[in-house]
């Protein structure tokens, strides 16, 4: 046998080519590991810089609305009550004669559903027997 073949057969030889090859692996599970971790912070920055750039557009839109014409009569109008020159303005007085307008409707509607069903029953039970009660 040559010389070659007796480093081969050897148990010091197995056991160096053993460990080469454990380093080697050890390596590349760590290079592959590193790579994952870099593309996760990657994805990571990606969605923070297209939030940055949606909300950058979006402040841009109301800068652009904020400095409109538009806007700024307005807001003359309703703030500071201006009108144009050759405007009408109509005052519809509110009456106050007690009656709560559409959340009238609402109150007389909760009364009766309350004496309909007790008192008694909680807010969070007759919700449930609004939503899954069959009528």
């Amino acid at each position: 046998m040559s010389v070659f073949q007796q480093l081969i057969r050897s148990r010091l030889a197995t056991i160096v080519i053993g460990i080469f090859l454990l380093a080697t692996l050890y390596q590349t599970i760590r290079v592959a590991y590193k790579s994952y971790e870099t593309q996760t912070q990657i994805a990571a920055l990606q969605s923070q810089i297209d939030q940055s750039i949606k909300k950058r557009e979006q402040l841009t839109q109301l800068q652009a609305l904020l400095q409109s014409d538009f806007f700024a009569e307005r807001e003359a109008r309703i703030k500071l009550g201006m009108k144009k020159s050759n405007e009408q303005v109509a005052v519809i007085p509110i009456q106050d004669d007690g009656s709560k307008g559409g959340s009238e409707f609402f109150e007389n509607a909760k009364k009766s559903m309350l004496e309909k069903e007790g008192s008694k029953t909680n807010n969070s039970t007759l919700w449930w027997k609004y939503f899954f009660s069959r009528k």
